[in-house]
């Protein structure tokens, strides 16, 4: 899992680099020609541009922030996945997401991250394949915004296009549920404003709310229980969420078919003879529900899409089921107000409680 995590830091770090002579990690100017050009952005008093800062509200994915006007998002070095942010005088902001893998939904920065200096410094040993002169400087666990996070700090001048400007990574490892996130600062330490703007801009970082942060030492419980009915705040309880799942299938769904859940599973039948009859397992775990507007039928339908695991299809007379990531089957959910929109949410409230899986033991 660590190096899932490093992957995304490495990635946005690189690609700078790559185009450095046009974006990002620009040397700034010195004295000399900070006074031959008036017009150039760094004649700019920071203490003065601090108290005339405007700002601007962003949002990529679940968490939003905030930004100066100043910073401009580089098309090139962005992505449906990443967000680059820069300013003409070695400052950026860098965003990269990916998917938390299966099974991490629920986990904290702290439970991934178990051995911080073994963490770091794998950062470093990283990175420094690309930027020889990277230098660990500190690491611990931190927050940024409303979020707990893991910050890694370095400094290099390679990372600067001219190699004459000692720049500072601030590489904060954030869980954001369905994602994981690395958030990196690069700025050079020029002054007590520039300080103060990234700290308004750490600050600006709101990210949706899990888990009650007292409810820490619950949640391993949750995770492993098969029979939680109270629930923890803000959760209803697993037993009341599965029974509500179902009453809602056996009242709406196609009246023929028997439908039960057993653990994380909805099982729907459509015969109790196996000789004619089709058994689909469903893994509540990763499923969501859809209206169904793909095919013409007369009658209301649903598809039911999981993102990780398989739907099971068991045709008895067959000897042998198949798998597939999406079914639709009729069901009326015009019968009341928000439905599937509902289903969803019950869905949600049921993955709460399901359980981590564990890594494989085996070699292969």
């Amino acid at each position: 899992m660590k190096r899932i995590l490093m992957i995304i830091i490495f990635t946005s770090i690189f690609s700078c680099k790559e185009r450095s002579e046009s974006v990002e990690f620009t040397a700034p100017l010195n004295e000399a020609q900070q006074s031959s050009d008036s017009s150039s952005i760094d004649n700019i008093s920071l203490q003065s541009e601090s108290d005339s800062i405007i700002w601007k509200d962003k949002e990529f994915k679940n968490f939003k922030f905030k930004l100066p006007t100043r910073f401009k998002l580089q098309g090139g070095l962005s992505n449906v996945n990443k967000q680059v942010f820069t300013t003409n005088d070695n400052w950026g902001v860098s965003i990269d997401v990916e998917y938390l893998p299966a099974g991490f939904e629920n986990s904290s920065i702290k439970q991934l991250i178990s051995n911080p200096a073994n963490f770091s410094n794998e950062v470093t040993a990283n990175l420094k394949q690309n930027f020889y002169d990277i230098k660990l400087l500190n690491y611990e666990f931190s927050s940024l915004g409303n979020s707990e996070a893991f910050l890694v700090i370095q400094n290099s001048e390679q990372i600067s296009a001219n190699r004459n400007s000692l720049i500072t990574l601030y590489n904060y490892f954030i869980i954001s549920p369905p994602y994981y996130c690395s958030i990196t600062l690069t700025y050079p330490l020029a002054s007590e404003a520039a300080e103060e703007i990234f700290e308004d801009i750490r600050g600006s970082f709101y990210f949706p709310k899990r888990v009650p942060e007292s409810a820490d030492d619950q949640v391993t419980t949750l995770q492993t229980s098969k029979s939680t009915t109270s629930g923890v705040t803000g959760h209803k309880g697993l037993d009341e969420t599965k029974n509500w799942i179902l009453s809602k299938f056996k009242l709406y769904g196609d009246p023929n078919y028997t439908y039960k859940v057993e653990g994380f599973n909805l099982i729907i039948s459509t015969s109790s003879d196996p000789a004619v009859g089709i058994t689909y397992t469903i893994p509540l775990c990763t499923a969501t529900i859809y209206k169904d507007t793909f095919h013409t039928h007369a009658d209301e339908m649903i598809t039911f899409s999981v993102s990780q695991d398989r739907i099971k299809i068991d045709r008895n007379w067959k000897g042998f089921p198949h798998y597939e990531s999406s079914f639709y089957f009729e069901f009326r959910y015009s019968s009341e107000d928000d439905l599937v929109n509902r289903l969803n949410s019950a869905l949600k409230n049921l993955q709460y409680y399901c359980p981590s899986k564990k890594k494989s033991t085996e070699p292969f």
